[in-house]
């Protein structure tokens, strides 16, 4: 899993974004995702951060956009 979990995460808010007229946010969070991939293929897996309760805890404050999402 490594880093990858923060596409998921920024998916998640893209997605919120989206379906709350945020247009300017979401394209901004496509170019982050972007970005974010981009450094995640270059450097090495490192330990991830605190994977489980962190991921889960912010999916519990943006609630699941899991239909719409697009990475």
């Amino acid at each position: 899993m490594g880093k990858n979990w923060i596409i998921d995460v920024l998916a998640d808010i893209r997605t919120f974004a989206l379906q709350n007229d945020l247009p300017e946010l979401a394209d901004h969070l496509n170019e982050t995702m972007l970005v974010a991939r981009t450094e995640i293929e270059s450097s090495s897996e490192g330990t991830p951060f605190a994977v489980g309760s962190d991921v889960f805890a912010t999916r519990r404050v943006f609630g699941e956009f899991g239909t719409g999402r697009r990475a």
